[in-house]
């Protein structure tokens, strides 16, 4: 009864009549709340995705990174007024690498344990941490107090080979320098700001060798720009001065030559054509040192008959059975494990490496 008297008075053709086309906005401003109406939450989405994308952009169009990263593993914590001294103190003698008209220096403070009778948890990232580093290369440049030098080669005994280095040779002489194990101590040096008077008597200053690393060429260009900072840094202690220019005292050895010519040759793609032999030879030590034999075989796929066969002709027995060792477990339950022993059988034993490594790098024409 309701719905009659609501319709009373309407035509039979008004009932049946097309609804009216929808308005069509027509002025700028119509348009504009149409579709702010419509899609107001779809567009703010996109404008905020935009920024996001903008701000990404910016950041790393005007990212600037240090010309040099230096990793300090000191016992205790420093502060940070002593790392900014300590930075302040290295670039006194660096070079403006990035070309953006100054020298930046930027420290990372590690403090590890390595004593056995703490809680595992104590200084444990940052110990694994500063195994990270030395095994990829990503950082080159060291500084380690007395204690916590002592403590990270005590370590790795009976991981690494007797003669394994830790740091590439400088070419310096001062009575400071360590040829053994080549870092410098900066325990003489009388320039040093009172700011610096409140570290470690003993600091160890020592540049990671890019050869046993799995950072390639990178790790091996900031090898070099380590060794020549630490080389004038030395140069500067001796000279008493903080001439970035101070040309190093000493010069490398024979030997010493023609090892680094050997694994710039490697890291710059050259080594291949002049003896594939060295090349391949630099390869398996560099990456097992780095990565192990599990990741060495993956990444070598294609080439692993030839560089099977290259290692059966110069390897030692014992060492190329322990490769083969490895390689057959490939695929089996205990592939993990048996890599695993073969990777500290080989670090027992890389001095036998390094010796064949030096008669070829002495026979190349530098």
């Amino acid at each position: 009864m309701a719905r009659e008297m609501a319709l009373a008075g309407v035509s039979k053709e008004e009932l049946n009549a097309p609804p009216p086309p929808p308005l069509t906005p027509k002025t700028p401003k119509e348009k504009w709340d149409n579709f702010w109406y419509h899609y107001k939450w779809p567009a703010i989405g996109v404008l905020l995705l935009l920024g996001l994308i903008g701000w990404y952009i910016v950041q790393q169009v005007t990212k600037n990174d240090p010309d040099y990263h230096v990793v300090v593993v000191t016992k205790d914590a420093i502060l940070p007024d002593e790392a900014a001294a300590l930075e302040d103190y290295l670039a006194a003698v660096g070079e403006d690498i990035d070309g953006d008209g100054r020298v930046e220096v930027k420290t990372e403070n590690l403090c590890p344990s390595f004593d056995e009778r703490l809680s595992p948890a104590v200084g444990h990232s940052d110990q694994q941490k500063l195994v990270t580093y030395f095994s990829s290369g990503e950082r080159m440049l060291y500084i380690f107090d007395q204690p916590s030098y002592d403590g990270f080669y005590e370590s790795v005994q009976g991981v690494v080979s007797e003669n394994y280095e830790f740091f590439a040779p400088l070419s310096v002489q001062d009575d400071d320098y360590n040829a053994e194990r080549h870092y410098w101590d900066w325990a003489l040096d009388t320039r040093k700001a009172d700011t610096l008077q409140t570290l470690p008597e003993h600091l160890y200053f020592g540049v990671r060798a890019a050869s046993g690393t799995a950072g390639g060429d990178v790790a091996e260009t900031a090898s070099a720009q380590g060794r020549a900072l630490l080389e004038r840094l030395v140069a500067s202690a001796i000279t008493g001065t903080t001439d970035s220019r101070a040309e190093p005292v000493a010069t490398l050895s024979e030997k010493e030559r023609h090892w680094n010519a050997l694994w710039e040759r490697y890291g710059d793609g050259t080594l291949q054509a002049i003896s594939p032999d060295a090349f391949y030879l630099c390869e398996y030590d560099g990456e097992i040192d780095g990565e192990g034999h599990a990741i060495f075989f993956v990444n070598h796929e294609l080439e692993l008959p030839t560089i099977l066969e290259t290692l059966q002709r110069l390897l030692p027995e014992h060492l190329y059975q322990n490769c083969m060792t490895a390689y057959e477990s490939r695929g089996s339950e205990n592939e993990d494990r048996v890599c695993l022993d073969a990777d500290l059988y080989f670090y027992q034993h890389e001095k036998e490496v390094f010796d064949l490594l030096q008669a070829m790098a002495d026979a190349l024409d530098i």
